[in-house]
């Protein structure tokens, strides 16, 4: 897009005097801003959540129970789906997390990314804050370790 706005800039005598580079910045920003907005917030979000599973499986099913939806979420998103291996990769691919002798082991990294996200939900108060529950149990075990 900014390359065609650009070549519109360079070739029209009329949209020289419109249009600036600082324009075509802001444009191009504004474009790839409300993209990644999109782009994260509806097919990334629908496509692993745990809502849009119990809303599919009534919509096709009908009523179910708690133990119905929690089984078939479990069947669907961690057996069929294989979220778990789907995840562990990602998070091995992005360095978060490193495959030793059969087990996975938080890195560096993945301590930072850890800390950083959990101080970022307590400044939004969140309920279900499982990074800062997993940092205060941390905690605890290495008091535990230090005795």
């Amino acid at each position: 897009m900014a390359m065609l706005l650009v070549g519109l800039k360079t070739k029209s005598h009329s949209m020289r005097s419109v249009l600036t580079y600082r324009d075509i910045a802001l444009i191009s920003v504004l474009l790839f801003s409300g993209n990644w907005f999109i782009y994260g917030t509806i097919p990334f979000n629908v496509s692993r959540s745990n809502s849009v599973l119990i809303l599919s499986y009534l919509y096709a099913s009908g009523p179910r129970s708690e133990r119905e939806i929690t089984d078939h979420v479990k069947a669907k998103y961690f057996d069929s789906y294989g979220a778990m291996k789907i995840r562990l990769q990602e998070q091995a691919a992005s360095g978060t997390i490193d495959y030793i002798d059969g087990n996975y082991v938080l890195t560096s990294k993945g301590h930072a990314t850890v800390e950083g996200l959990a101080a970022f939900s307590d400044l939004y108060n969140l309920k279900q804050n499982f990074l800062r529950e997993a940092i205060n149990e941390g905690l605890d075990h290495s008091q535990e370790k230090n005795e």
